[in-house]
């Protein structure tokens, strides 16, 4: 909040604190201390608005998430993002907004990387383990029955299990024998495509 117009500010803060109460009742919720309600039927937006209050939701979350997922936040659970986004304290809300720092707020606030290599380390560590590695190859089919993997030089391997990084509506098509009740779900899987542009600026911030 901080560097925000003084009135912007004082909304979210004002917002985030009337929202305390309610806030803290959805958490108990959460830790599942009450069976009164379903925590998989919270919508999106109710989340947000409950755990963030009304400023916060306004000038940030709605308007973000709404761009992001290009759908009403209403027909979207909220239990598939809660649990990555940290939900800071009165306290820590209003020292961020008065530009104070806030030490290991964030999901990511700490973590641990490699003094040498990069990243790239971490995936080349697996190496010496994995056994019968192809690479530069194109799946092209898979089937349930004979547990078989396809591509598109014609060769094949059996598996026993497939974890897959392909989207999902593209892993589908690949499967030759999908059971047909699997199919006829594919047609409602909707997605959005994002175009992230990174800019670096040389100089002090």
């Amino acid at each position: 909040l901080h560097g925000l117009p003084e009135e912007v500010v004082n909304e979210c803060l004002q917002g985030f604190i009337e929202a305390q109460p309610a806030r803290e009742r959805l958490h108990t919720v959460h830790a599942g201390n009450s069976p009164a309600r379903n925590v998989s039927t919270v919508s999106l937006r109710d989340w947000i608005v409950t755990t963030f209050g009304s400023g916060i939701a306004k000038h940030f979350m709605l308007p973000y998430n709404e761009k992001l997922l290009r759908t009403d936040l209403h027909r979207l659970s909220s239990e598939w993002v809660e649990w990555s986004v940290p939900v800071p304290s009165v306290d820590e809300v209003v020292r961020g907004a008065r530009g104070l720092e806030n030490p290991h707020l964030g999901y990511s606030a700490r973590f641990l990387y490699p003094q040498e290599g990069g990243i790239e380390v971490l995936p080349k560590s697996f190496l010496p383990y994995i056994k019968n590695l192809y690479c530069n190859k194109a799946l092209s089919a898979i089937t349930l029955k004979e547990k078989r993997a396809w591509f598109d030089d014609n060769t094949s391997v059996h598996y026993h299990s497939v974890i897959s990084t392909i989207a999902l509506p593209e892993l589908l098509t690949l499967i030759q024998d999908l059971p047909p009740s699997i199919a006829e779900l594919r047609k409602g899987l909707k997605h959005v495509s994002v175009i992230a542009v990174n800019v670096g600026i040389e100089g002090d911030a």
